[in-house]
């Protein structure tokens, strides 16, 4: 597990424009990103969804996960992209850290730290 990523994405709003911008600076960076990376990803997505799955089976008799705990997903069913799927899901996010994976929001971003 020498290896390692760090990649920067710049994202931009639909109201961008040369007068008012609109965008956000992320830096994502982990461990090797094929066979180290991304199945610890896929493994924390899925935990992810079955927390969820677990959330929604509380019954109130003590059994669930608690409020607390609750995970809420953008969709509760069909076939959507992962970003829109756990996108303001901060458990997610907690998972993949806990993984080696972060997404950083970059506040001083020089382009000289990235071609992007």
């Amino acid at each position: 597990e020498r290896g390692g990523f760090a990649t920067y994405v710049t994202a931009y709003g639909a109201e961008h424009s040369a007068t008012r911008e609109q965008s956000a600076r992320v830096r994502v960076s982990g461990p090797e990103p094929g066979y180290v990376a991304t199945p610890r990803l896929i493994v924390a997505l899925a935990l992810t969804i079955l927390d969820a799955g677990a959330s929604d089976d509380d019954d109130g008799t003590g059994s669930g996960s608690g409020s607390d705990d609750v995970v809420k997903l953008a969709f509760e069913s069909g076939v959507t992209l992962p970003g829109a799927l756990f996108g303001d899901c901060d458990r997610v996010y907690e998972r993949m850290r806990k993984e080696g994976v972060s997404f950083d929001v970059v506040d001083d971003f020089q382009t000289e730290h990235s071609p992007v």
